[in-house]
């Protein structure tokens, strides 16, 4: 981002940032209070990030994106080899904070990927599942086409 020439010219960045902090920190498995904290200095950084943008862009639109639940709301993966997963309060405070935060910032929109996402994780037929198997916190082919259509009904004012 600090690389990024300063623009005067309108301007579209989306925004998908936080789940790698609340990944590193489930996996110290944090005490209840400490995750509260880890959710808040992830929002933080996202925030932080997102009005770095705003002070290089003058014409920005920023889509910030919720977080989605690769488990649909069930907290853990069925099979052990797909590691461990954000706990579902986790991700609904991140989101609801980011919601928060996100739309104080002039120029800035939130996508609703998690409600976008749900019901395309776990408790989905394996053909209708938006994240990769071989690495189930990640998009597949199929999510990050969800991901552009939230997006998109985001820039629409549909979401």
């Amino acid at each position: 981002v600090l690389e990024l020439e300063p623009s005067d010219l309108p301007t579209l960045i989306t925004l998908t940032a936080g789940a790698i902090d609340l990944l590193s920190a489930v996996a110290t498995k944090p005490a209840a209070a400490r995750m509260d904290a880890i959710v808040r200095d992830a929002v933080s950084g996202v925030i932080a990030l997102a009005e770095t943008l705003h002070g290089k862009f003058s014409d920005l639109t920023l889509v910030l994106t919720t977080l989605p639940d690769p488990t649909d709301g069930l907290g853990v993966f069925t099979d052990p080899r797909d590691g461990v997963a954000v706990p579902a309060t986790a991700l609904l405070q991140f989101n609801a904070q980011l919601r928060e935060r996100g739309q104080l910032l002039p120029g800035t929109l939130v996508a609703e990927a998690h409600a976008a996402f749900h019901g395309h994780g776990l408790t989905a037929p394996e053909s209708e599942r938006w994240f990769w198997r071989r690495s189930p916190h990640e998009p597949s082919a199929l999510g990050a086409s969800g991901l552009r259509e939230c997006w998109m009904r985001t820039l629409r004012g549909e979401s």
